[in-house]
């Protein structure tokens, strides 16, 4: 069957005494950030994070960060070789695509898995995984508290089950037109 579900939440990225709450801060640093964990995310050092977070396994698990905005089109598609990598993971079991807008300091997760609880998990599970890393990075640097990334999930991740029980409606369809068909003649 081709029943999958879907998920997605968003990531703040913000200082900690909120950017958001200050008219004097600047915000650009942040969206720059944002963009960099965006890419960060479709890591295999991150994708292995997630995995652990979420409970699922990292082999079965497809990441891709953020396209490039403003690019002509040729430069968007895929080389030969990164289009055989697309086609092996076309075969995961979990996809995670991470989206930023430059002009906002937000990373949107856009998580699939067979069911409607494991996209959910998959799709909370990426910013725990952004924000344990970069904590352990700043503790390591001995990053002062006044100077450090802080990153929220701006709510739990929604979504729910794709196309669930379409294929017996489009059967169920298909059967009652050949009736009708076989009646009329």
């Amino acid at each position: 069957t081709n029943t999958f579900a879907t998920a997605s939440t968003q990531i703040l990225v913000d200082t900690p005494n909120s950017a958001f709450a200050n008219l004097e801060e600047e915000v650009e640093p942040l969206n720059t950030r944002a963009a960099v964990f965006a890419r960060f995310l479709a890591s295999p050092l991150a994708i292995t994070l997630i995995a652990r977070e979420s409970g699922l396994p990292a082999n079965a698990i497809e990441a891709a960060g953020p396209y490039e905005q403003n690019l002509p089109v040729f430069e968007q598609e895929p080389t030969a070789e990164k289009r055989s990598s697309q086609i092996i993971g076309e075969r995961a079991l979990y996809r995670l695509r991470f989206e930023n807008n430059p002009d906002l300091p937000i990373v949107t997760v856009f998580a699939q898995a067979p069911t409607a609880d494991e996209a959910h998990k998959l799709a909370d599970a990426a910013p725990e995984a952004l924000s344990s890393y970069i904590n352990h990075i700043q503790e390591s640097q001995k990053t002062p508290a006044k100077r450090r990334v802080i990153v929220h999930q701006l709510g739990d991740a929604t979504g729910g089950v794709v196309n669930g029980g379409a294929n017996a409606q489009i059967a169920a369809l298909v059967f009652f037109v050949v009736l009708v068909l076989w009646c009329l003649l």
